[in-house]
């Protein structure tokens, strides 16, 4: 049996990521169940996609990816079954799929739902039935419905040659990371520079490094997965900025050129 990864909202004060963990060994006994987080930010689709993102391709193909982050996101809510890059993708129709991979996956189907009530169990008991069938039938096999899913438009707006960002994810350092990835930005700087504003501060170089400042300064950088991060070295940028997933103070801008 595949191991199954789980990503959500839930938090762990509560009993609900347990109620999860319970469902699928009650209807899975076989199945191997690692928790990759449950404090995304309640309803935060932008931190879900992000982590899960980051996190996927690190296992084995196979494994079946259960998100569980903001699950009724509207009445009708409907479960997708995805397939990509040899992964299993079991999440809310909420656009947090096409956020994570950048793309549309290779095949998705309509597996749960809609549902007009905020059933939680009966949602996660849906995804354990699907999980206990993709370990003896491919999802050709199993007569879904194929249903293309809904895509976010979160690309940073644009006036001119300025670029406001939005805060996709903010990590244990208290490390920024925008929307603006590194492919868009060398796009849009070609080559005659720029200034990124934070606040009433301004960055106009790009670090490799966190101690290419001095301690205690901010910089920015493009991390691993190319997305543009504001950080403070040795120092929580979150926390110095003030700034927080969908903040109302949030004010990040790339002025160009």
């Amino acid at each position: 049996m595949a191991s199954v990864t789980l990503l959500s909202d839930l938090g762990l004060q509560d009993a609900s990521a347990g109620i999860v963990k319970g469902i699928l060994y009650s209807t899975v006994p076989q199945v191997h169940v690692t928790d990759i987080t449950h404090e995304v930010a309640p309803f935060s689709v932008s931190q879900a996609a992000y982590i899960l993102g980051s996190v996927y391709d690190s296992f084995p193909q196979g494994t079946v990816h259960l998100v569980l982050t903001d699950v009724f996101y509207t009445s009708g809510a409907v479960m997708l079954l995805a397939s990509y890059a040899g992964h299993y993708f079991l999440v809310p129709d909420n656009g947090v799929l096409p956020l994570a991979l950048g793309t549309v996956p290779d095949e998705s189907w309509l597996c749960y739902g809609p549902v007009d009530e905020d059933v939680f169990d009966a949602w996660v008991s849906a995804a354990a039935a699907i999980i206990a069938r993709l370990a003896i039938s491919a999802p050709a096999g199993m007569g879904l419905q194929p249903r293309i899913p809904y895509v976010m438009d979160i690309e940073a707006p644009r006036d001119g040659d300025t670029v406001r960002c939005r805060i996709l994810y903010i990590d244990n350092f208290g490390n920024i990371v925008t929307d603006m990835t590194h492919s868009r930005f060398e796009k849009l700087e070609g080559g005659r520079g720029f200034s990124i504003s934070i606040g009433v501060d301004s960055i106009t170089r790009i670090s490799a490094y966190y101690a290419d400042v001095p301690r205690g300064d901010a910089l920015c950088r493009f991390n691993g997965k190319g997305y543009l991060e504001i950080c403070v070295h040795r120092g929580n940028a979150s926390a110095l900025l003030g700034f927080r997933v969908g903040g109302l103070y949030n004010d990040i801008k790339i002025q160009f050129g």
